[in-house]
């Protein structure tokens, strides 16, 4: 698509703003250099070199800044969806939406899972319901880009009478979460100690996120560690949360700047079972996994942007007595809360503990290392994006299928 002046000056003007912002955002550093490190005993991962600046993120996240094309020069409010394929085709995936116009443009993250196209379908609603698609290429992981409408593809006078356009419908991320208890040390790395499915939907008001409607599924449990869940949301100040009800009851954050609320200080006693290994053998019965819901309310007009790649999904293993501090596991990117012991969370080698996945995993069988389940993990975590889709390709008896 060529540029045209009206998207030049796009370019020019958020260039001039944001590019600042992000090259400081660039050489951030998310640890402490007195962050204890994890990764004592054997490394299942020993013969694989995997890069020190591979982050184990299965999607890209994009910045998309969207000017309308408005001729009533900010009186009413454009309504801008981000597809990931042709909105009018079935199966098409909502990426984002928001309400935007010639003074307030879209300015929104996009997230989408790797190893799928990088082209996006963007729809214009303008203040007459009019609509207008345009595609445009995503570069993977870029700070920020910049798209532009320009005059509509359907030159016709619209009629009736302008109104302010606002979203009908909101994007939804489903990804599993797989955690290895064993930390800080290495253990078998079979990923099913913690088994979590996470629905999350960003509920829109207009230019502004109004709520988050988070659907929580544990379905597993191969660990013998009491295991705790928790929800951190790190970008969000603990202020501008309004209300956060689970499983129908108004809970409270821990106290910390921002955000934490407990999901189970004990995961295996949801399941009312004596056992301590849940859905990973063959051996043992069958139990439903356990499900919760959770709505958390923003205070209007202070969060604009929310996605999946903002939630801090992370368990704990039970206190023994006398200790202060928890022993935290999160993703890679994220840090410990105010009540976590300081570790960083990958090794020296870069190897993990959690892992967020695309869509519903079929986990590993118990005590069954990941990669012998997924032989093309070991080649993606090289930095070979050619194996981005590694966990849609799995060895049958590697992996749990009792699953009902």
């Amino acid at each position: 698509m060529k540029p045209t002046v009206y998207m030049k000056r796009l370019i020019t003007r958020f260039l001039a703003l944001f590019l600042p912002v992000c090259l400081l955002g660039c050489v951030k550093n998310i640890y402490d250099p007195t962050d204890k490190i994890p990764g004592d005993g054997d490394n299942p991962f020993a013969g694989v070199t995997i890069p020190a600046d591979f982050e184990w993120k299965t999607y890209h996240k994009v910045r998309l800044i969207i000017e309308p094309y408005d001729t009533y020069e900010g009186e009413y409010d454009y309504l801008i969806e981000v597809f990931d394929g042709d909105p009018d085709e079935e199966g098409t995936e909502l990426l984002a939406t928001s309400t935007c116009n010639l003074t307030n443009p879209f300015n929104k993250s996009i997230v989408y899972p790797k190893g799928y196209s990088n082209r996006v379908y963007i729809r214009q609603t303008d203040p007459l319901g009019r609509t207008d698609v345009r595609s445009a290429t995503l570069e993977p992981d870029s700070e920020q880009q910049a798209f532009a409408f320009d005059a509509s593809a359907d030159d016709e006078e619209g009629e009736g009478t302008p109104e302010d356009q606002y979203p009908s419908r909101n994007p939804v991320y489903t990804y599993t979460q797989v955690v290895e208890d064993a930390f800080p040390q290495y253990g078998d790395f079979d990923f099913n100690d913690v088994v979590i499915g996470l629905r999350l939907e960003p509920v829109s008001a207009g230019a502004y996120v109004e709520k988050l409607l988070l659907d929580i599924e544990i379905r597993a449990l191969g660990a013998n560690k009491r295991t705790g869940a928790y929800v951190h949301l790190p970008s969000v100040d603990l202020e501008d949360i309004k209300q956060c009800i689970l499983r129908n009851r108004e809970v409270t954050s821990e106290q910390a700047s921002t955000p934490v609320y407990t999901i189970t200080d004990d995961v295996h006693e949801l399941f009312q079972f004596q056992g301590t290994l849940i859905n990973t053998l063959d051996s043992m019965p069958y139990l439903p996994s356990i499900k919760r819901h959770m709505e958390i309310t923003f205070k209007p007009g202070k969060v604009t942007d929310f996605t999946i790649d903002d939630l801090d999904f992370f368990t704990v293993t039970i206190h023994h007595e006398g200790e202060k501090l928890r022993n935290e596991i999160h993703l890679r990117h994220f840090t410990y809360t105010e009540k976590g012991v300081h570790y960083q969370y990958h090794s020296k080698e870069n190897c993990v503990w959690a892992i967020l996945i695309p869509g519903r995993f079929t986990y590993t069988y118990e005590h069954t290392f990941i990669a012998q389940a997924y032989p093309e993990l070991q080649k993606w975590i090289t930095g070979n994006d050619s194996y981005a889709l590694w966990y849609k390709n799995y060895k049958e008896e590697k992996v749990y299928l009792k699953e009902k």
